[in-house]
């Protein structure tokens, strides 16, 4: 019988390493950088690697269990990274929203700020509204504060835009700068057509 101790340790071990090193980021509120991503491997080595040596030598399976068991493990972890990868995601932000709203446990419920902040984001047909609010709060918390050297009120609101593939901050005065030039160019051209008639 295959251990089912390597199996989900395995099956763990390869489905992080999956989401690792073939996928940009890790989540879709944050930005990862390499050592995070080394901090991640490194961390998943040390506890679910161990584990299937421990079923050997505390003799509860042979190297055969063992290894059938690990192979059945990265072959599940294989095929839930390629579902969750080209299918899955685009139904994340629905049921983040179910599980939003069951009253569970206590006042609002367990999971009244769930966040489906799985990478990549749905499409625009599949995301929510709801969810695209909180993927926008939790955001903008784990941004560093501006530096001031102008009156907070003076300073320009920042603006999270949240495309499917990836996150970028833009400040409103960089949106005004360029709304601002695509009406003198368009105003440009107008003048332009009438000096040619």
């Amino acid at each position: 019988m295959p251990s089912s101790h390597a199996e989900l340790s395995i099956g763990l071990w390869w489905y992080i390493q999956l989401e690792v090193f073939f996928k940009k980021e890790l989540t879709s509120t944050g930005c990862w950088s390499v050592h995070n991503k080394l901090v991640v491997v490194g961390v998943v080595y040390v506890l679910l690697l161990p584990v299937p040596f421990s079923r050997v030598v505390l003799h509860d399976h042979s190297w055969a269990q063992v290894g059938v068991g690990a192979l059945v493990g990265a072959t599940v972890g294989t095929l839930w990274f390629v579902l969750l990868l080209y299918k899955g995601h685009q139904y994340l932000d629905r049921l983040a929203d179910f599980l939003a709203k069951c009253k569970c446990c206590w006042g609002q419920g367990l999971f009244h700020q769930f966040v489906n902040d799985y990478y990549p984001l749905p499409d625009a047909s599949h995301i929510s509204t709801h969810q695209q609010q909180l993927r926008r709060a939790r955001f903008l918390v784990g941004m560093p504060a501006p530096v001031a050297t102008t009156p907070r009120s003076m300073q320009p609101s920042p603006v999270v835009t949240m495309g499917s593939d990836q996150t970028q901050l833009s400040h409103q005065t960089r949106a005004t700068k360029e709304e601002s030039q695509k009406s003198q160019d368009s105003t440009q051209d107008n003048d332009d057509a009438i000096m040619n008639v």
